[in-house]
């Protein structure tokens, strides 16, 4: 199957030993204006953890989505590679508590460097995300449809013309990816592919699209055509 790229880095942390954090200082609460500020001069990186649904009605340029639940910490190292990006993180919090936790989780797998947290992103900059739905998917013309689900999925069954790469290895290949067409993303219902079309654009890719309801809906709409 598949494997993360974050695997290797983990193996080799778990040779050496994990870093001692010792006691770790308070989290830092933020408000819109001071973390406006930062963001702009591109000194953090926001984590905003809300459900995948509700980031693409209004999010924050430059910001991942990584919803909080039982995936969290998998699906940030994904996207968070601490080797190369040392910037501070801040995450989408209820309160105080919830971030400690997020913060004891993305420890779990290495990224050491959440230093506060925001409850609110009210006075923020947002924007939609782009979505395209499986009918007007041709309409794009020619973009580059990928799949970031794992292979049995897409051996199973997937959009044709798609390339398949692991929602856990995209960030590590941008180099295989096109500046000058739209890149469309998909996984199974959404999820995976929302966190991965957030690093994209954050990191300069400015022509992503997430395709609306991901396979399953697509699949669904194959499945319409056929009978009509």
């Amino acid at each position: 199957p598949d494997a993360p790229v974050y695997f290797g880095r983990m193996k080799r942390q778990n040779k050496m030993g994990p870093a001692l954090l010792g006691e770790r200082p308070p989290l830092r609460r933020y408000d819109a204006a001071s973390l406006e500020a930062y963001l702009g001069r591109g000194e953090v990186v926001l984590v905003d953890t809300r459900a995948s649904e509700d980031f693409a009605r209004g999010a924050v340029p430059g910001s991942l989505n990584i919803p909080a639940g039982g995936s969290f910490s998998t699906r940030a190292s994904w996207v968070i590679d601490p080797g190369k990006d040392e910037r501070p993180i801040v995450v989408l919090a209820r309160n105080e508590a919830e971030a400690s936790d997020l913060r004891d989780k993305l420890s779990y797998v290495g990224i050491d460097n959440v230093a506060g947290y925001v409850t609110s992103l009210r006075g923020l900059e947002m924007e939609r995300v782009s979505t395209v739905s499986p009918e007007r998917l041709e309409g794009l013309g020619d973009p580059f449809v990928l799949d970031v689900r794992e292979k049995d999925e897409y051996e199973a069954s997937h959009i044709p013309g798609a390339v398949q790469l692991h929602g856990g290895r995209v960030m590590w290949h941008l180099d295989e990816l096109p500046h000058d067409r739209p890149i469309v993303v998909y996984c199974q219902t959404g999820t995976r592919s929302a966190v991965v079309a957030s690093a994209l654009r954050a990191a300069g890719f400015d022509d992503v699209v997430e395709l609306e309801g991901s396979y399953e809906v697509y699949e669904k709409s194959q499945e319409r055509t056929v009978k009509a």
